[in-house]
């Protein structure tokens, strides 16, 4: 019996991976760094006014709860090394298996209103 319950246990932690993906070079800030979590829309007009998207972190796992501290702290610390000061929700979606894939935007503060220059 324990047998089998170490082996379910085992095969659940064989599919949990992390991925990033980065797409701005930033400082990264240490791995336990305070983190936001952003409710506004990325479809809204001023959210790359008011953010500047860094990159995302994905995660497979078996079964995840995006806002549980286990996914929590997974996730701060790739996000911290990025650069990022706040984080929202991008997707959130079940595979064939059962298996769940969360994408994180990693986000901080748009360094300035008007990044474009003068042609």
């Amino acid at each position: 019996m324990k047998v089998a319950a170490v082996t379910l246990a085992l095969a659940g932690c064989a599919s949990l991976s992390v991925s990033e993906q980065r797409m701005v070079a930033a400082p990264s800030r240490p791995a336990d760094c305070a983190l936001e979590y952003v409710t506004d829309s990325a479809t809204s007009p001023d959210f790359n006014h008011k953010w500047q998207l860094l990159g995302y972190v994905a995660v497979r796992t078996g079964q995840a709860d995006p806002f549980a501290q286990s996914t929590r702290d997974l996730v701060r610390p790739h996000v911290c090394a990025m650069g990022g000061t706040s984080v929202t929700m991008m997707l959130d979606n079940k595979d064939l298996l059962g298996g769940d894939h969360l994408v994180f935007a990693v986000l901080r503060p748009h360094p300035a209103l008007d990044v474009h220059s003068a042609f």
